[in-house]
């Protein structure tokens, strides 16, 4: 049985999908979001299904935002298999023109 994503995530957040924001997302001056903004999201929410624990899990959400300016990913555990290390870590570049597309995302097998 899923726990509830809400009850996961650190009480000291009180908008939980912070944890799964793309930098863009995190404040004015980030730059534009675009479908390259989803793609972080869903490299977010991948590893959190994959590990069982949410981005950037264990920091405050002074220290995530901290990492996130300093272009700090959120870490890809080497337990998961080479193909999806891969793939995550592609998703969660700084660069947005680096980030695989929506549709390239769907070609992945």
């Amino acid at each position: 049985m899923f726990k509830s994503f809400c009850i996961a995530v650190s009480p000291m957040f009180s908008d939980h999908t912070v944890l799964l924001r793309a930098p863009e997302q995190t404040g004015e001056g980030f730059g534009p979001r675009g479908s390259f903004t989803d793609v972080w999201g869903f490299a977010t929410t991948i590893l959190h299904m994959a590990t069982g624990q949410v981005p950037y899990s264990g920091l405050t959400l002074h220290q995530m935002l901290t990492a996130m300016i300093r272009q700090r990913p959120p870490a890809v555990p080497d337990s998961l298999p080479g193909w999806l290390q891969q793939l995550l870590s592609q998703c969660l570049s700084f660069n947005t023109a680096a980030r695989p597309s929506v549709q390239q995302l769907l070609q992945v097998s």
